[in-house]
């Protein structure tokens, strides 16, 4: 939200609204911030002073290690057979937490793996579906 500046010039791209289902005219607000009227993939659910990385595709593995048939034949070799990947996946995020990276903005799905090592390492995943929403996030980022 912006409020308007004294030189009277004022972007209206700046205002949303967003109704919320129960509430009326009465509990409204204005507040300091972006609205998606969307939940967040994550268990982390609010960040401050967010550092965020924009991904404008799926925020999953790309690829599984096979694409043909594999005979497992025991529990270690049913144990081992995704270790691979799941260590890229840990290694990918610790990277970005360590960068300092505490929010994820995906234009595409969440990997259920990818999700579990965002929440172990306190990241806040959004997914927005809308080109025009990912493009907010990254203008009102550069903004402050």
């Amino acid at each position: 939200m912006k409020v308007m500046p004294v030189r009277r010039t004022f972007s209206v791209d700046a205002v949303r609204t967003c109704k919320i289902l129960g509430a009326g005219v009465l509990s409204s607000t204005c507040f300091r911030g972006m609205v998606f009227k969307r939940n967040v993939e994550s268990d982390i659910t609010s960040v401050t002073d967010a550092k965020i990385a924009v991904y404008s595709c799926p925020f999953d593995i790309g690829t599984t290690e096979t694409k043909g048939t594999i005979l497992i034949k025991n529990a270690e070799e049913l144990k081992n057979f995704s270790l691979d990947e799941e260590k890229l996946i840990e290694n990918q995020l610790k990277e970005l937490a360590e960068a300092g990276i505490n929010c994820v903005v995906s234009g595409g799905k969440v990997g259920d793996m990818v999700l579990h090592f965002a929440n172990k390492f306190n990241i806040m995943v959004v997914r927005l579906m809308s080109t025009d929403n990912i493009m907010e996030v990254i203008e009102r980022a550069i903004d402050d």
